[in-house]
This record gives C-alpha cells, sequence and structure tokens, in this order.
C-alpha cells in the first residue's frame, strides 16, 4: 500500500514530536541519576580521579592509594601511588571511556563505574587496577565489596602493592601506622 504526502508529514511529525519528548526527558533528568552516562577520553589526575568534558570522577568500588603514597619492599619505600597512577593512566590512555554514574553529592568528583572502550570489548577500569593489584575492593553501600574476588586473586599472586608492605590511603594521610600486609610484624618507619 502506498502512503500519500499527508500521511508521511504525519508520520515525520509525531516521529520528530516523540524525539524531542525523549530529549525533554533527558533533560529533565537530574545530574547524577544513576543511568547518567559520561563518555570520552579521560584526563587522568589520580589513581582514583579523571575528568572526561571537565567533569571529575572517581572510581566506583575501589580504594586507590594516595598519590604521594609510599610503600616498603625489602625494607626500601618506593612510590607506589604514583605507580598505580601510570598504570592507570597507561590503562585508559588514548581510549574511550563509558562511566557510568553510580553516585553524586552535588559536589565534584561524583563516582562512577568506568569501563574501557577497546574494538567490540568494554573492560572494567576498576577491576582491572584492583586485579593487577594497583586498588584494593571498596565497600559500596553493598554487603560485599564489589571487585572482592579481584582483590584475592591479587593478594594470592602478590600482584603491584600485594609485593610489597602497605598502608591504606586513608591511614597514610592521617599518618596511622597500619598495615594492611598483616604478614608484616616490623613495618618500617613511614618516610613522608
Amino acid at each position: 500500500m502506498k502512503i500519500g504526502f499527508p500521511r508521511c508529514a504525519l508520520l515525520a511529525v509525531t516521529g520528530l514530536v516523540l524525539s524531542l519528548g525523549a530529549a525533554r526527558a533527558d533533560m529533565l533528568r537530574p545530574p547524577g541519576s544513576p543511568d547518567e552516562v559520561i563518555s570520552g577520553v579521560p584526563v587522568i589526575e589520580s589513581s582514583n580521579l579523571l575528568a572526561i568534558d571537565g567533569k571529575k570522577i572517581s572510581l566506583w568500588g575501589v580504594s586507590t592509594l594516595a598519590p604521594d603514597q609510599q610503600c616498603w619492599q625489602n625494607g626500601t619505600a618506593w612510590d607506589c601511588g604514583e605507580q598505580a597512577t601510570l598504570v592507570l593512566r597507561h590503562f585508559v590512555e588514548d581510549h574511550m571511556l563509558e562511566c557510568h554514574v553510580k553516585n553524586k553529592t552535588g559536589e565534584e568528583p561524583m563516582s562512577a563505574q568506568c569501563f574501557r572502550q577497546f574494538h567490540d570489548e568494554k573492560e572494567d577500569v576498576a577491576s582491572l587496577l584492583v586485579r593487577k593489584g594497583w586498588a584494593l575492593s571498596a565497600p559500596a553501600g553493598t554487603l560485599t565489596p564489589p571487585y572482592l574476588e579481584d582483590e584475592k586473586k591479587a593478594h594470592s599472586e602478590k600482584s603491584g602493592i600485594w609485593g610489597s608492605h602497605f598502608q591504606t590511603a586513608e591511614d597514610w594521610r592521617e599518618g596511622i601506622q597500619r598495615y594492611v600486609d598483616e604478614d608484616n610484624k616490623n613495618p618500617p618507619a613511614k618516610e613522608k
């Protein structure tokens, strides 16, 4: 059956109105709502902070090292916080990220689960950091930390910081001499 001009025009106008309605719904959605997605090539600021189009994003579900944090291996301090930042930068450099906002309090940075798009595959950035031993799985408002299995694997393989003695970023910033690696009975004094 052939559709005449008036009916085609009506279908076109209806399609336009529906698409404008969908666009209007997106505009009315509050920022940081759970279905907000931010995509782009990131600029890495630290091991847990990146920016896409000027929007600051922290990686959801992980506890990362402080940028100036040190770890100890065989009694020698090394800049593990800086290394964790380099690992993140290397993994996402020049790649598109798709970040699904999980939590936004109105102030930046917002918390998001980010995926690196590489060809036809997506890989969870936080999962990679935890699996390679450059971040810890952190409780994200759930009973089970989201990347706990990745952390167990990194710990058992002594990947990244798990081959050293280290503190959580919170303890590092507060100067608390408590180490995550419980096998270490006599940790070295913190050097700052």
